[in-house]
């Protein structure tokens, strides 16, 4: 996975300024509101707070602050709260699906079919996590992309996924 982060860390640098210019065009930077929609997710289980699509169809952005809006995080390690792995990596999963939804010839919900996730370090409650997402190979019903995840400034961890399209499941259903 040490290759991941040496092909990330430059793209994620320039995800990390505040700025929505990105190669010459303003990009729209969605809301939870915006994000529930399109993921067709509910607010208790959304793990993304906004979503910038950095380059359409290849590369997006995603913030999520890990806070006390879900009561049950402070029950992992009452001692010494850290966020759940599994929280993480949903809140990268979240971020990968809407960078496929902004793809060329998507069409159809994802569907996660390979994960591969490395975690660095810990997270304490009160972590700003940002997603910088990458897609590398786009064959239009399924597509494989990697996922780096930061907090102040630091990678804490990095996943390689692929997803199909549900339209090319119910495909092989007919068939």
């Amino acid at each position: 996975m040490v290759h991941l982060y040496s092909n990330l860390r430059t793209n994620y640098a320039q995800f990390g300024s505040k700025s929505t210019h990105n190669w010459g065009k303003i990009m729209k930077i969605l809301g939870q509101a915006e994000i529930s929609k399109i993921l067709d997710i509910g607010f208790d289980f959304l793990f993304v707070d906004s979503f910038e699509n950095l380059k359409s169809g290849e590369s997006g952005g995603a913030k999520y602050l890990f806070d006390e809006r879900h009561k049950f995080i402070k029950g992992h390690f009452i001692s010494g709260v850290v966020i759940p792995g599994a929280l993480i990596l949903e809140s990268m999963l979240q971020s990968m699906a809407l960078t496929i939804y902004h793809a060329e010839f998507w069409t159809g919900r994802a569907l996660i079919t390979n994960i591969e996730i490395e975690f660095l370090a810990p997270l304490p409650l009160q972590s700003q996590v940002e997603n910088y997402c990458r897609i590398i190979i786009n064959r239009g019903a399924s597509v494989v992309g990697e996922v780096t995840c930061s907090s102040n400034k630091k990678i804490v961890g990095s996943m390689k996924c692929t997803y199909y399209s549900s339209h090319f499941s119910e495909h092989l259903k007919k068939n």
